[in-house]
């Protein structure tokens, strides 16, 4: 197993020469923070993230490569390709450690001539990581010797790791009893909801609460209107089952007896008394007048006699 600073960034390039042309690169977790790509592109070290690689000894064996770039829970891994074209279909990618297997354990021999080879504790010791034409990369069943061009890589040691989050390795939960057990935490369990873990850029946080308060905001308008809609439907419901002020016709009481004299002219009816006799008692006598004969008849003056 070849020997490599776990304290110290490398560039990773092809070949015996690491002045210009190309070098590795491992771009940070996108897709929700859980994988990323790997290819080579024109060697900057100075100011690419990518290309600045941490090989953590994970045991005796095996080596855990993750970039500057992709952060602490970055790994350098494998996964099956259906779109790819090489024997295998299998292609390397940086994942987030919640979902990597036994493919982030990779195996860093010499082929001899100062160069070395690549493989991993998924897919065996048969398959090697190569790169493409067009600066992709595969896992390749050929491995005949002479060592093939795409197969032969190098390492530089650059600068120190001032990162302490890149002092451990997090492995997930069921990783195979076949790796002997190094330095390692296990990882949570993932969730259908993006990692909030401490392997978010600053960015990334910061654009996660940007899109918690927007989400909010635009919550809160939808209840304010609704609420105003609400209030304005139960008003005009209101104002609408009341009826307008209406003068209340007033009522012509008419007697009973003018009722009865515009249907039919005529006299009133007068009610017919039974006839009635006088009180014959007896106790009371009749009373005449007095016929006092000494008073003499008087008789009325003529006009001749004034």
């Amino acid at each position: 197993m070849a020997n490599f600073a776990s304290d110290h960034w490398h560039q990773i390039y092809i070949g015996n020469s690491d002045g210009g042309g190309q070098s590795l690169a491992g771009t940070s977790l996108y897709n929700n923070s859980l994988t990323g790509a790997v290819f080579f592109s024109e060697t900057n070290t100075t100011s690419n993230a990518e290309q600045l690689w941490q090989l953590y000894p994970f045991n005796s064996t095996y080596y855990v490569l993750r970039s500057k770039s992709s952060g602490p829970l970055g790994y350098l891994t494998v996964k099956r390709a259906p779109e790819e074209n090489t024997p295998g279909r299998t292609v390397p990618l940086m994942t987030n450690a919640s979902l990597a297997d036994d493919s982030m354990f990779w195996r860093v021999e010499p082929w001899g001539d100062g160069t070395f080879f690549f493989t991993n504790a998924a897919n065996g010791s048969a398959w090697h990581l190569q790169l493409k034409p067009n600066s992709l990369m595969a896992m390749s069943s050929n491995i005949t010797t002479p060592p093939r061009d795409g197969q032969r890589f190098s390492f530089k040691q650059l600068g120190q790791i001032q990162n302490a989050n890149f002092s451990t390795v997090v492995t997930p939960t069921g990783t195979a009893a076949s790796i002997p057990s190094g330095n390692i935490t296990n990882a949570p369990e993932i969730s259908s909801s993006p990692s909030s873990s401490s392997g978010l850029s600053t960015g990334a946080k910061a654009g996660i609460g940007a899109g918690v308060g927007v989400a909010v905001l635009v919550a809160l308008l939808i209840l304010g209107f609704f609420l105003m809609k609400r209030r304005k439907r139960a008003k005009a419901t209101v104002q609408g089952s009341t009826p307008p002020y209406e003068p209340i016709q007033q009522q012509n009481y008419e007697t009973e007896a003018k009722h009865i004299q515009s249907e039919r002219p005529g006299e009133l009816d007068a009610p017919v008394a039974d006839p009635a006799e006088l009180n014959s008692d007896n106790r009371y006598p009749v009373a005449e007048l007095n016929s006092d004969s000494r008073q003499t008849p008087a008789e009325l003056p003529t006009e001749n006699g004034r």
